[in-house]
């Protein structure tokens, strides 16, 4: 049950966007009204479900994305060995889908892993532009076609039948100073290859950028801002834009449903924050970065939306990971052991790798809301 004191501060339905603080230069934050910090909110009990490792006489790296499929699959993507790996909900493994090459089937920079309503996988190359269709007829998945890309970059965020969300980041050269990326996100119609609908453009990653054309994302300190784009199994694309605190739902054809706003107060920067990513750059961008340090660190490292429309963001606060409901209100929070980087989240279960390990896993908790209606 939601405190009280929580549940009156938290508005529903807001389309107001309060703008937090993207970089020190440019404006100041203010403590927002009603605002609250994770440790506010109920401490949620977190129990260690598994272990995921790989195959006996295989190798892993390390996984960049994980998806479950409606028949309790669990599929990691390989990223180095370019394949996915499917084991089934208990974590034995199962089977290997695709491998490294150009062939049908096989991939050469995987992307993103994503299952539609109806138990579809879609599976995003960069490197070749295309995205692969695997289906499961019997208990092994199989290739069904390849969708040839007709722009660099574009990857799928939902996908519900011939409809789709796809994002691309824009073909583009930075200019000297504080420069932000940009990418398009897009309706696109699959029946046919790819029909690509009209194109919203959202501010993506902050770059500096010194007079020589050197640059570096201000995402490696790792405290600005970038814009989480996340489909849901309802067919439903939900942002998070860059330096903003208001997620939107839009249905698959981009018509904004709703917007939900967070009222998750920022965490100031440091000094020694400071000090030590100037340390940590080349000498040429030492007076860029502290005349563009950000004041505030960024609202979310990540956002995840589960089966039911809740919101898993892991943040720069302490607890470090917050649930929200599909409105915005606060659930509780909780912590993981360190160096977890949360990957995927589905019925109740997180699904996190720890990329600072010596031997591969992917680690398996289950969250008890203790949620009463």
């Amino acid at each position: 049950m939601l405190n009280t004191h929580l549940k009156s501060f938290m508005s529903r339905g807001l389309t107001v966007l309060i703008a937090i603080v993207i970089l020190a230069g440019c404006s100041s934050t203010t403590e927002q009204s009603g605002a609250y910090r994770t440790s506010d909110v109920p401490l949620l009990e977190v129990e260690h479900v598994m272990s995921i490792y790989e195959p006996e006489d295989d190798f892993i790296v390390y996984a960049t994305a994980v998806a479950t499929s409606l028949d309790g699959d669990i599929i990691l993507s390989d990223s180095e060995n370019n394949r996915l790996m499917a084991y089934d909900s208990n974590g034995n493994f199962k089977q290997q889908i695709g491998r490294a090459g150009s062939g049908p089937g096989e991939f050469l920079h995987l992307i993103d892993v994503i299952v539609s309503p109806d138990n579809t996988l879609f599976v995003a190359d960069r490197r070749q532009a295309r995205t692969s269709v695997f289906h499961k007829p019997s208990d092994e998945w199989v290739l069904d076609r390849v969708l040839t890309h007709p722009e660099i970059g574009m990857f799928p965020v939902v996908v519900n039948g011939n409809e789709s969300v796809f994002r691309a980041t824009m073909s583009q050269v930075p200019t000297p100073g504080v420069y932000t990326y940009k990418h398009w996100i897009a309706p696109v119609d699959i029946e046919s290859d790819l029909v690509i609908g009209n194109k919203a453009e959202i501010n993506d990653a902050v770059y500096l950028v010194n007079p020589d054309g050197g640059n570096f994302s201000m995402l490696s300190m790792p405290f600005t801002y970038s814009t989480f784009t996340k489909g849901s199994r309802d067919g439903h694309v939900h942002i998070l834009k860059n330096g903003e605190s208001v997620i939107q739902r839009f249905d698959i054809q981009m018509n904004l449903v709703d917007s939900v706003q967070i009222q998750l107060s920022p965490v100031p920067t440091t000094v020694a924050e400071k000090d030590t990513a100037i340390a940590r750059r080349a000498s040429s961008f030492s007076n860029l970065l502290s005349a563009n340090f950000p004041a505030f660190k960024s609202l979310a490292e990540s956002l995840f939306v589960d089966d039911t429309g809740r919101y898993w963001l892991s943040t720069h606060d302490s607890p470090k990971f917050l649930v929200l409901e599909a409105d915005g209100s606060p659930i509780g929070s909780f912590d993981l052991p360190g160096g977890l980087r949360l990957l995927h989240v589905s019925d109740g279960r997180l699904y996190l790798t720890d990329y600072q390990s010596e031997q591969f896993s992917i680690e398996v908790y289950k969250v008890e809301l203790n949620i009463a209606y």
